[in-house]
């Protein structure tokens, strides 16, 4: 969904009139997908402005993606985030949370805060030599900005699915531990 929208295409994973629950949709069970099946698709709505060449547009864009032409962000899950990772020194971790979001909550241990409305003005500070791990509160705008790394030549880029809340959940030992730890904002840097 993420390379999707990255690509300026729309879609949503769950039924039109889903609820935001993350209970299969009822109506894939029907026509036999296995929960997990069912989990893993994405609805593609056209409106009526759709066009032909939006619809080759985006079939263009899958079949990059499936023919493997279309570069990948690795995806780290909440139970995977452990102290090895957030403590290795060739792990960067990026906090691109809304304001709102880090007055909520504290961020993951030695995160590097920036405003997620203008990463491009933090690309000079990022390193090229390490793993960026991306985050934010759920996982899809981290997803969104990944790519956009990607995209800009930064090799090994890492998304934390189920952001910051899905950690805290799945891995609140480590959140009550060491959230807050040793965090730096990022100011942007001046444009010439």
């Amino acid at each position: 969904m993420g390379m999707l929208d990255y690509r300026g295409i729309a879609v949503s994973a769950g039924s039109a009139c889903s609820t935001g629950e993350d209970t299969p949709s009822h109506v894939l069970k029907a026509i036999g997908l296995s929960d997990q099946a069912a989990r893993e698709t994405i609805r593609i709505s056209l409106g009526h402005d759709t066009s032909v060449r939006d619809i080759r547009y985006i079939t263009q864009v899958v079949h990059d993606y499936i023919e493997g032409r279309v570069s990948f962000v690795n995806m780290i899950t909440p139970a995977q985030l452990n102290e090895n990772i957030l403590f290795d020194d060739q792990t960067y971790i990026l906090d691109v949370r809304p304001p709102v979001d880090r007055k909520q909550f504290k961020g993951l241990p030695n995160s590097h805060e920036v405003n997620p409305v203008s990463v491009e003005k933090y690309l000079k500070q990022l390193p090229r030599d390490k793993q960026i791990l991306v985050y934010c509160p759920g996982g899809g705008l981290s997803v969104m900005i990944s790519y956009y790394l990607k995209a800009k030549g930064f090799k090994r880029v890492m998304n934390l699915r189920g952001g910051l809340d899905g950690w805290r959940k799945r891995r609140g030992d480590l959140y009550d531990k060491y959230a807050g730890q040793n965090v730096t904002v990022l100011q942007p840097d001046k444009v010439d």
